[in-house]
């Protein structure tokens, strides 16, 4: 079938002479797949975008309170919260809020959100196909085992063993 797609393309009737006919065995297995396996690649890549965007949204509106947290915590003249921020906007300005630790941020949410949050829904829907009811897809324990899986996979990814 391979061989009469390619003819087709190329305009011709006939079999293929030459090189071009040994390589319809290879072309038969890279062959397109079918509609419904496009769509399923297409809902699980539109899910990790999804899921990694997201979690970069999230970071990058809590960053501000994430900087003044350290800020407060590494202030060593106790002052209140309210002056830490005065003094903070002051010094550097509304944008430091939002500037400090921001591409760290996204970087680790771009990476280990995506991963733990795209990859929780395809795990949770395989746990249901194991056969052990209680893994099925609505149970507790399913879902515990699901976040844990797909939250230890993406630390291990975002953070490899070092030696």
């Amino acid at each position: 079938k391979v061989q009469e797609i390619d003819m087709a393309a190329a305009g011709t009737s006939g079999p293929l002479e030459g090189p071009a006919s040994q390589t319809s065995a290879p072309m038969a297995a890279a062959a397109p797949k079918t509609a419904a396996e496009t769509a399923i690649l297409g809902d699980i890549l539109l899910n990790f975008g999804l899921s990694g965007f997201s979690n970069m949204a999230a970071a990058a509106v809590t960053n501000p309170i994430d900087v003044l947290k350290v800020k407060l915590q590494l202030d060593k003249t106790n002052n209140s919260m309210m002056q830490r921020v005065t003094n903070l906007v002051r010094d550097e300005g509304a944008a430091g809020l939002f500037t400090r630790g921001l591409p760290a941020s996204l970087m680790r949410e771009g990476v280990y959100g995506t991963i733990r949050l795209g990859a929780y829904d395809q795990i949770k829907s395989q746990l249901d196909h194991v056969g052990i009811p209680a893994l099925s897809e609505g149970s507790a324990l399913g879902k515990v085992v699901a976040a844990g899986t797909a939250g230890g996979g993406g630390g291990a990814i975002w953070s490899p063993p070092h030696r």
